[in-house]
């Protein structure tokens, strides 16, 4: 039989079709699973005052273990500046439940990188969203028209795990233009 012998290799060819369509489906299967146990990290930008911005950073851990975030970090605009807005609250020795707001420090002072103490529990339990507002001061310019900030996460596991992301936003018109 000549066709007997043709089904065998097209037999073989369609079997190594299938399984690597399984290996596929698998392995994006895997890769979604993956990507859904990560912390979700937002921001929320809120003009200030003149050339300064409250950006709101909100982390909501998915994943069955503990995060924490250490430092942020502004990438974009060169010269930008901030600091954790909890830094310029200050209690009163008399009154520890009124807390007043300090000055806006002087830009020079500062650097593009401030710690935060932001630590999320592990999902399901109370504490698997928390947030820190920080203030970041843009120098104005033309080129201040993205705000790039960056948020190192480290997982408290006994696999330590460090995922980076990037947080992109645009600025107002306002914000970009040159005092003249």
């Amino acid at each position: 039989m000549p066709w007997g012998l043709e089904i065998g290799p097209l037999a073989s060819v369609g079997a190594l079709m299938v399984s690597l369509l399984a290996l596929w489906i698998s392995w994006r299967v895997y890769r979604r699973q993956a990507s859904a146990d990560l912390p979700v990290v937002s921001a929320d930008l809120i003009r200030h005052a003149e050339g300064w911005w409250r950006v709101k950073i909100s982390v909501l851990n998915r994943s069955p273990v503990e995060w924490s975030a250490a430092a942020v970090t502004v990438r974009k605009p060169r010269g930008a500046r901030i600091l954790r807005e909890q830094s310029l609250s200050r209690s009163q020795a008399d009154k520890p439940w009124v807390i007043e707001q300090d000055p806006l420090p002087d830009p020079a002072t500062l650097s593009n990188r401030a710690k935060t103490f932001l630590a999320v529990l592990p999902a399901g339990q109370g504490g698997s969203h928390r947030s820190d507002s920080m203030l970041v001061w843009v120098p104005p310019s033309r080129r201040s028209a993205i705000l790039s900030i960056r948020v190192s996460l480290s997982s408290k596991d006994a696999a330590r795990r460090q995922i980076t992301t990037d947080i992109v936003r645009a600025l107002s018109e306002a914000a970009r233009t040159a005092k003249a």
